[in-house]
């Protein structure tokens, strides 16, 4: 389990925060653990069937075995390692999100500005309003 802090610092520091433990009190992403451990499970899976099938003693097989061990590694890190929640909101992540202008959709002005100043479908039409043109 040490290997597995290790790792777990290491790719926060790399990640800048985005992949992280929860910190206490914080609720953990078991779909993200579920998930990541079956996708991880079933690459490994697949690299072993494509091992089995590979004539003995070539370099196929001891290609397919390494990538199924390294997805194989992946797969029982992704089990045992809680995961801070970053896409359902509630996470430190969320809070230091840059407000946007669709963070408050009920003002039905500030929205159509914001879409107006956002949107761009193409380049301008020489009939399109002097307000809908980008400057």
């Amino acid at each position: 389990t040490d290997m597995f802090r290790l790792v777990d610092s290491m790719l926060e520091k790399v990640s800048g925060g985005q992949i992280r433990r929860p910190e206490p009190g914080e609720k953990e992403c078991m779909q993200c653990r579920a998930l990541g451990t079956l996708v991880f499970g079933a690459a490994a899976t697949q690299s072993a069937i494509e091992a089995i099938r590979s004539s003995p003693r070539s370099m196929n097989r001891y290609f397919f075995t390494a990538v199924g061990c390294c997805f194989l590694g992946t797969a029982a890190w992704r089990a045992v390692t809680p995961t801070a929640p970053l896409h359902h909101g509630g996470g430190a992540a969320e809070e230091a999100r840059p407000p946007t202008c669709l963070d408050d959709l009920r003002d039905l002005e500030k929205l159509q500005r914001c879409l107006r100043s956002s949107v761009t479908f193409g380049p301008p039409r020489d009939d399109a309003p002097a307000r809908d043109r980008p400057s």
